[in-house]
């Protein structure tokens, strides 16, 4: 695979490495370590969007020309689109496949019925060509998949000169396949077509976040589960949810709220680091319906800065030579400052760090240098808000000095002290860059080891997890630095598990004969009883170690609901059910609250104790596929109304903010609804004093 740039963070790199002491630690020398810039998420544009099925060579030509001068539009330095994703649409329908094996592409379309003269002339213009598959025996389109042909389909795309390949799963989900085993083969025939045409092709996993069937070993997961360097490949992403839209070529529609719909699907902060993406889809900035005012673009603006603070993939799926004619959004898509916050070197997602009220949430993310985040503050009122966020919730020093600079305004940066307030536009987004003091590491030294099977192993015991806002099992995401010496050429992949949960693959890029490198995750630590974090090698000659595992200074996720959660000391009356959840914080939720099909259901969670009669706020775990409303009483009392959002399906949890009277001691929450059905409950955080204004 790939060499990755390294970034130095000191002006000599010392040479001394880790130290192996008789009782098998590995203990950090005083060698200063580097950064490591992982490589970051893909940048360009997709056929699909716009144009559906009916692409041609002329239009995929066409659409580069304008690409190469729509990146003319950015200043130096800043990181460009320079991919061009040829999409479903290239082959003949119902046409099956060619004596020898090979898809059946249009001759009246492409030249010769090949898709190399293209793939030559996006070369030619500087760009990547990229290339679009199914793991089924047929495609989303009726063509024909790639089931049975997983290794020669690939390695004809490799042979055309392709450099990156989005694989579908229309017809797997059809057949029944197990996305994790079906796509484990289609990496391993990606990297067979790596060291044949001896250069990179990027993997981009298309199974819409769909959770693996029963009777295979994703079962009830998605690919943020697997899909991170599966099959130990170098750098990947994967879709996180259904298409944005579904309203494509000459019909081609959007609206804020599928932007906002899969921008929650997408929030699955341990999965993303080291080079590997949770993708929440190609964007629809400045498509028909997704602006309530296109001559101010507020939501097309929100759309770009919730995708940048995420750090995902910025493939734009506009009719590229209509966008250059739209200033208004050419000018979003062309920031400088936000392009470089999603393509930050660290390769971080975002942490969320408040629900402060309802159509209120604040994300924070880790960039890279000493003290710098991204923050963004989004309203989807209908009114404008006032927010406010504070050091502490960013992981930086509370009695510090701030720097806040409002990032798509452009003026200069503003100071702080512990806490910044904005006004924030309705449905609508501000998004600023702060710099502050990092609170304190804390390393743990490594044991090194060897599993039963031979591979290399690394383990580091970190002290539990604390906080003052959470009183549940987990603290919740927590940043983790990792210090390592890889002397390879090419990148290492190692198996990070967690307390014996589920296993992520961490890349660990070459850090040169000598070096040190830090790559940097998110993970989630246990509140309570010490964290095993331990690694393993997935090759016996790995030639790599880890040397140290520090807790690392990082925005700091808002209120748990995990305090409580359905279980057995949850009530529930009527139709009301609790079941199993394999996404839910306690693994239960409670499925028909409310009024439907002729049943009404409610369920209680008691014991919420408060310090002192006051007003607090709680948020809620719920699932629910579709947007809903609740009514919550509290001690049996008064009833007020809430109101949750729709996820793209009944697997995703939500949180949304409550905001109760509670009496001194012990309280309950009831749940239910004489208008329908509420939202699937899984959990409650503790509660939370509301200061007084």
């Amino acid at each position: 695979m790939q060499n990755r740039s390294i970034r130095k963070t000191a002006k000599t790199l010392l040479l001394a490495g880790s130290m192996l002491t008789a009782s098998g630690l590995l203990h950090a020398a005083h060698a200063q370590a580097v950064d490591v810039a992982v490589p970051p998420a893909p940048m360009g544009w997709a056929s699909w969007n716009s144009f559906g099925t009916d692409i041609t060579e002329t239009i995929i030509k066409d659409q580069a020309n304008a690409i190469k001068e729509f990146n003319t539009r950015l200043p130096p330095n800043t990181p460009k689109y320079n991919q061009v994703n040829i999409d479903a649409g290239f082959w003949m329908i119902g046409q099956g496949r060619r004596s020898d094996g090979s898809q059946n592409i249009d001759a009246t379309k492409w030249t010769g019925g090949s898709l190399k003269s293209s793939v030559n002339y996006i070369h030619s213009l500087g760009l990547k060509a990229g290339a679009y598959m199914d793991v089924g025996f047929n495609g989303c389109a009726g063509h024909a998949g790639s089931e049975g042909y997983y290794f020669p389909d690939i390695q004809r795309f490799a042979d055309n000169g392709f450099d990156y390949i989005k694989v579908d799963f229309c017809g797997g989900r059809g057949q029944g396949l197990g996305p994790k085993e079906a796509y484990s083969k289609i990496a391993l025939a990606v990297q067979s077509a790596v060291i044949q045409a001896q250069r990179d092709i990027y993997l981009s996993i298309c199974n819409w976040g769909f959770y693996g069937p029963p009777g295979f070993s994703d079962s009830g997961k998605g690919p943020w589960t697997w899909a991170p360097g599966i099959n130990g490949i170098a750098s990947n992403m994967w879709r996180t949810s259904d298409d944005i839209t579904f309203a494509v070529g000459s019909n081609a529609r959007a609206s804020a709220e599928d932007v906002l719909v899969n921008f929650r699907a997408n929030y699955h902060p341990e999965a993303q680091h080291t080079g590997y993406y949770n993708d929440p889809d190609m964007m629809v900035i400045g498509m028909d319906g997704v602006d309530l005012n296109p001559a101010d673009p507020v939501q097309s603006r929100a759309h770009m800065s919730l995708w940048a603070v995420s750090g995902a993939p910025l493939m734009m799926g506009n009719n590229m030579k209509t966008l250059l004619q739209q200033p208004q959004f050419s000018a979003i898509l062309t920031n400088p400052a936000v392009i470089k916050i999603d393509q930050d070197s660290r390769g971080l997602p975002p942490i969320r760090v408040d629900t402060p009220a309802v159509g209120q949430e604040i994300y924070a993310r880790r960039l890279a240098g000493k003290g710098q985040r991204a923050v963004v503050l989004l309203n989807t009122n209908l009114q404008p808000v006032k927010m406010s966020f504070t050091a502490a919730q960013l992981g930086l020093l509370p009695t510090g000095a701030l720097s806040v600079k409002d990032v798509w305004a452009n003026t200069p940066a503003e100071r702080a002290s512990g806490r910044y307030e904005a006004t924030v536009p309705a449905f609508g987004t501000m998004m600023f860059l702060v710099s502050g003091t990092d609170t304190t590491s804390v390393p743990s030294a490594v044991r090194a080891g060897t599993s039963p099977a031979g591979y290399p192993t690394f383990t580091a015991t970190l002290a539990p997890a604390t906080s003052s806002r959470t009183a549940g099992v987990y603290e919740g995401e927590t940043h983790l630095d990792i210090e390592y010496v890889n002397e390879r050429t090419d990148t290492v992949v190692m198996a990070m598990t967690t307390n014996d949960g589920e296993a992520t693959n961490v890349a660990f890029p070459p850090t040169g004969r000598g070096g040190r490198g830090t790559v940097s995750v998110v993970n989630l630590l246990k509140r309570t009883g010490p964290n095993v974090v331990s690694f393993q090698a997935l090759d016996r000659n790995a030639g790599s170690r880890v040397s140290t595992v520090s807790v690392a200074p990082g925005p700091v996720p808002g209120l748990q609901p995990a305090s409580f959660a359905a279980g057995a000391t949850t009530t529930v009356t009527g139709a009301a059910s609790l079941g199993d959840c394999s996404a839910c914080p306690g693994g239960k939720k409670v499925s028909f609250v409310g009024t439907g099909w002729g049943n009404s259901g409610t369920v209680t969670f008691g014991g919420i104790n408060a310090p002192q009669d006051g007003t607090y706020r709680i948020n809620v775990a719920y699932l629910s596929a579709e947007s809903r409303q609740a009514t919550v009483e509290v001690n049996g009392g008064a009833a007020q109304t809430a109101s949750f959002y729709r996820a793209k399906d009944w697997n995703t949890v939500q949180v949304t903010p409550v905001t109760v009277s509670l009496k001194k001691g012990a309280n309950s929450l009831t749940f239910s609804n004489a208008a329908g059905f509420a939202p699937d409950i899984t959990a409650l955080s503790a509660p939370l004093p509301v200061a007084s204004n």
